[in-house]
């Protein structure tokens, strides 16, 4: 999800900034489809960034200032 994530904000020109691509699964055969992208971040971001450990704020701040999805490594 988060490199099919990354192709969809290069491909719509979003290069900084916080974004979310919301996906859904079918359970049954695993065939993942887009169900909706922001070009901003939402308020489950904060939920989100806790159950995950993952570090969203942070990351949408370096975004804010310049840099690109490219130069961030995985924290």
């Amino acid at each position: 999800m988060r490199i099919a994530s990354i192709d969809i904000l290069r491909e719509i020109g979003v290069d900084t900034g916080g974004s979310n691509v919301q996906f859904a699964i079918n359970p049954k055969n695993g065939d993942m489809v887009v169900i909706e992208m922001n070009p901003r971040a939402s308020r489950s971001s904060a939920l989100a960034s806790k159950a995950t450990g993952f570090p969203i704020a942070k990351i949408a701040a370096l975004l804010a200032v310049g840099y690109t999805l490219d130069e961030l490594k995985m924290i």
